[in-house]
């Protein structure tokens, strides 16, 4: 009998959103009945730090590890952010 092999590719990503000082998000900045707001012009990308790892694996065990790798990355960055660009928060 013939033994299944299964193939995992798996993608994690951690995204932060930019802050003010008052905790809201720095993009978009137009008021919420613009038309910026709508569908793909809202260009909400803009206001985020997005932090990703891919892994192509024959072994589900290695899911956990991508995860940890990427939430390092995003933890390695964030003071270094913070620290240059004046206390801009990010959640």
């Amino acid at each position: 009998m013939a033994s299944t092999h299964r193939y995992f590719s798996a993608y994690v990503w951690v995204l932060f959103v930019i802050c003010d000082k008052k905790g809201d998000a720095v993009w978009p900045r137009a008021p919420r009945a613009s038309p910026v707001h709508a569908g793909s012009e809202a260009q909400v990308w803009r206001g985020l730090l997005p932090f990703f790892g891919h892994a192509n694996s024959d072994n589900g065990d290695n899911y956990p590890l991508l995860k940890k790798q990427v939430a390092r990355k995003a933890l390695a960055v964030s003071p270094t952010f913070a620290a240059t660009s004046g206390g801009t928060p990010l959640r």
